[in-house]
């Protein structure tokens, strides 16, 4: 059965995230969700479902990047279950049981399904893939990379406006008191005026905060505080030997509209995620800069920091579909879209095909 590509309206939409919610405060309320909220029929077919597991567990972020993978003749569907607004489909790949589910854009919708993924089912890794805007000028549209860390860099503190710089210090709460916090780091606003003067600006400057997670098998009511999360070790190391020359990757959207270098499939350090659609030259440079990172999404450090709540493995494959306003032309991600959720489809599978059968 083929699946529809998506509408140039619900392309578009993908650039337009206003939720702010972090990822980590999804698990306060999702007793509400859970209680009460699925039949017992839908509960005994979860039942039957995790008797034939452990699965592998893809959180996948839009209809576009999900439907290739449904689509693959490599991947055989048993069935599906509805839950909370998530459909499941649960069915194999290679000999090793997955269970994939569409979180929808952006953080908060990641975590609530990641959440759900590992609340209900018997997840033994969780895999996720997509499409990202390339923020590393010695990458190319339509690469596939692999990061090692993931951060999220939408958890800010707005500084105030005043002048010069006083000295600043961030403060979290931390066992009922307030402690001084990592510094991460700033954006300052001023050093992009246009045309630039003496670097002061109204806005004054973002200061990047860390995550705070309270972990599945830590002491409850304890945050730990996590910025850089590093995905699983055995499956990066597993995914290093991946090469696009053993893959057939795409070039080309048709016959008239290629790439202009074939893809590579590469491991990078880090990657960063926020509900934001970056398509900023200054923004990309000073998240590449600061952070050292080579790409940009709005869902990955979600499955990252619930994974990590949760103790669970976890890596993230993404294809870049765009230079993240990079370039002097409009935003590539609408001509390579497809081509690169593809792609990332064909990394995936790889991935899943050298997994030892009885590893996961």
């Amino acid at each position: 059965m083929a699946f529809p590509a998506p509408t140039h309206d619900e392309l578009v939409m993908r650039r337009v995230s206003t939720i702010a919610t972090s990822p980590v405060y999804v698990l306060a309320f999702l007793a509400v969700i859970i209680e009460g909220a699925i039949d017992s029929s839908v509960m005994k077919c979860v039942a039957d479902i995790n008797d034939k597991g452990p699965y592998l567990g893809l959180v996948i972020p839009n209809a576009f990047e999900l439907y290739p993978f449904l689509n693959t003749s490599i991947f055989t569907l048993d069935s599906t279950i509805d839950i909370s607004g998530r459909r499941f489909h649960v069915g194999e790949v290679a000999g090793r049981r997955v269970l994939a589910v569409m979180t929808g854009l952006g953080m908060l919708n990641t975590g609530i399904t990641t959440q759900l993924l590992l609340t209900y089912f018997d997840i033994s890794g969780v895999l996720h893939y997509g499409i990202a805007g390339n923020a590393d000028d010695e990458l190319n549209i339509g690469d596939i990379t692999i990061p090692r860390y993931w951060a999220h860099t939408g958890l800010w503190e707005w500084e105030r406006y005043a002048g010069e710089s006083f000295g600043r210090k961030l403060f979290r709460m931390a066992k009922g008191e307030f402690i001084e916090a990592e510094d991460l780091g700033c954006l300052e606003i001023g050093n992009y005026n246009d045309p630039r003067g003496n670097g002061s600006n109204m806005l004054s400057k973002i200061c990047y905060e860390a995550e705070e997670v309270l972990p599945v098998n830590g002491t409850p009511e304890t945050v730990e505080q996590h910025f850089w999360v590093p995905v699983d070790e055995s499956y990066y190391q597993i995914a290093a030997q991946i090469t696009s020359k053993s893959l057939n990757l795409k070039r080309c959207t048709n016959e008239s509209n290629c790439l202009s270098q074939a893809p590579q499939v590469v491991t990078v350090s880090r990657g960063v995620s926020a509900n934001i659609f970056v398509d900023n030259a200054a923004y990309r440079s000073f998240l590449h800069d600061h952070f050292n990172v080579s790409l940009v999404d709005e869902e990955s450090a979600g499955v990252a920091l619930t994974c990590l709540t949760n103790n669970v493995s976890f890596i993230a494959f993404r294809a870049l579909s765009d230079l993240a306003g990079g370039s002097d032309e409009a935003n590539e991600a609408e001509i390579f879209y497809n081509l690169a959720a593809t792609n990332a489809v064909i990394v995936l599978t790889a991935f899943i095909r050298m997994l030892p059968l009885m590893a996961y």
